[in-house]
């Protein structure tokens, strides 16, 4: 009789053993089984701010205004090393485009596209579109506006433009030329209104409001010499 439990309880202590393994080894695979899908799957992220902006247009036919020309992305991968990459400006390969090649004249918003990004790193653009105004491109030629610029000096300052009267060229769309009143030099940050002045200003268009209208200036500065008049001593 005690032969038989004895065999009994031999069999019964094997199958104990046998679950006892089954279920460990069912843990551990459990385990390894979700730490390899945390590692798979852990993402990484970078936020690049002041991406600059390519925008693709007809530039020959085509005058553009009001577009930003930076964007802010955050890139995100598993993999940080083509993370990395991609965050240095002087490696990464892709490129943020707002395309206006299908968009007709006037006010537009489109979407910021992501091209020749790497593969296993994802994109996402802050702002996701960007609104402008496409228009017609014009030229016309403007006088300088001495006037305005003399007004802002002290009494009896003298202006000496480097070829005496000259005229630039101003290129934008054909609403934004009609609104043009004067294009004008701007005074120089460095400068001081007690002292003479012998160098280069830029220049402004501007609608009778005073306002900058959006455009290009051809050229972009002017040489002028600004001689203050000087006090005869008593």
């Amino acid at each position: 009789m005690k032969t038989n439990r004895s065999w009994i309880y031999g069999l019964l202590a094997i199958f104990l053993s046998l679950i006892l393994f089954f279920y460990a080894s069912t843990s551990q695979y459990q385990t390894q089984a979700r730490t390899s899908g945390d590692i798979a799957t852990e993402t990484y992220t970078n936020t690049i701010k002041g991406v600059p902006l390519v925008l693709r247009y007809d530039s020959e036919k085509y005058f553009v205004s009001g577009f930003a020309s930076e964007v802010n992305i955050d890139l995100s991968s598993s993999n940080r090393v083509l993370l990395s990459t991609e965050t240095q400006e002087s490696s990464r390969t892709f490129r943020v485009v707002l395309d206006l090649t299908k968009e007709s004249p006037g006010l537009v918003e489109v979407p910021v596209t992501v091209e020749h990004l790497t593969s296993g790193v994802t994109a996402k653009v802050d702002p996701a579109t960007i609104s402008g105004t496409i228009g017609l491109k014009k030229s016309k030629t403007f006088k300088i506006d001495l006037a305005s610029f003399l007004s802002q000096l002290p009494n009896g300052a003298d202006v000496q433009l480097a070829d005496g009267d000259r005229e630039v060229t101003v290129t934008t769309n054909e609403d934004l030329l009609n609104q043009i009143a004067a294009v004008r030099m701007v005074l120089p940050d460095d400068w001081g209104t007690t002292k003479n002045y012998n160098g280069e200003v830029s220049l402004q268009a501007l609608d009778v409001s005073g306002e900058v209208v959006p455009s290009v200036i051809e050229p972009e500065t002017i040489a002028i010499r600004i001689q203050l008049k000087t006090e005869e001593k008593k």
